[in-house]
């Protein structure tokens, strides 16, 4: 499938969230990809019905993040694909005629396997008959930082697609409650150790009142009360650590090779 296709059926002209699907997976299309095996679909007897103003924020790791997501979508919730993370340049892969597996190991975050996802999920999402303002689930990767964005040395010529979510990444608070959304449930896998990026998200909302509760899926407990605590320059190193260790490209997304240190 090419790239308009798969990012129109992500990305609905219709759909009130369609400006906030971050295109720039989907611009790497058509590639080799590998084949997903699907996931299990785990308990969703926890998820709220649509109508009660929530919207959700997806936070697993890579591939986990789409198969949720779709998920959610069969619940009447509208997947918003988030990934900042580009992969391997598709004329790159080609001109050396790389392996899914060294397309890989050259890369700092693996997100071939989401694409993968996305592209596969299409037959299901394009099955659905979601309405336009169907409530939205954000979805975003987990692995999006790598091991950390601290400052550190990263192996030469490797690509370096660490990326991070910004607030303005997301709808802001006054499109959320036009839209009748006063809650925010993030979903994680076993724990609520939130990324900075998305502390710093998540504690912006709550000072402007949004309610937030989080669901691990690995606990069969109902949905539990969320705060969040951050301290008030959070945003600020947040975006001083992406600015100075990661590799923002110019039309959009990030990722860029580490340069031998005998170059130059």
């Amino acid at each position: 499938m090419d790239e308009s296709t798969v990012f129109d059926l992500w990305s609905p002209a219709d759909s009130i969230w369609s400006p906030w699907v971050k295109p720039v997976l989907f611009a790497h299309l058509p590639r080799r990809l590998p084949i997903i095996t699907q996931l299990p679909t785990p308990d969703f007897s926890w998820v709220p019905p649509v109508g009660q103003g929530k919207a959700i924020v997806v936070d697993l790791a890579g591939m986990d993040s789409v198969y949720i997501g779709l998920a959610l979508a069969k619940k009447g919730y509208r997947p918003v694909p988030l990934f900042n993370s580009c992969p391997l340049p598709t004329a790159f892969v080609q001109e050396r005629n790389l392996s899914l597996e060294a397309t890989k190991e050259l890369t700092r975050v693996d997100v071939e396997s989401i694409l993968a996802t996305l592209v596969q999920g299409c037959d299901s999402l394009h099955q659905l008959d979601l309405p336009d303002n169907a409530p939205p689930a954000f979805l975003l990767d987990a692995n999006r930082q790598g091991n950390s964005l601290a400052f550190r040395i990263v192996p030469e010529n490797l690509f370096d697609n660490r990326s991070v979510v910004f607030i303005t990444d997301f709808p802001s608070v006054n499109f959320f409650t036009e839209q009748r959304i006063n809650s925010v449930i993030v979903v994680r896998q076993s724990d609520r150790k939130f990324a900075s990026d998305l502390t710093y998200i998540l504690n912006t909302w709550q000072k402007a009142k949004l309610s937030l509760s989080y669901k691990p899926l690995s606990d069969p407990r109902p949905i539990q009360p969320l705060k969040i605590w951050a301290f008030p320059w959070l945003g600020i190193w947040v975006r001083l650590i992406a600015n100075l260790t990661l590799h923002k490209r110019p039309n959009g997304g990030f990722g860029g090779f580490i340069p031998s240190s005998s170059s130059g």
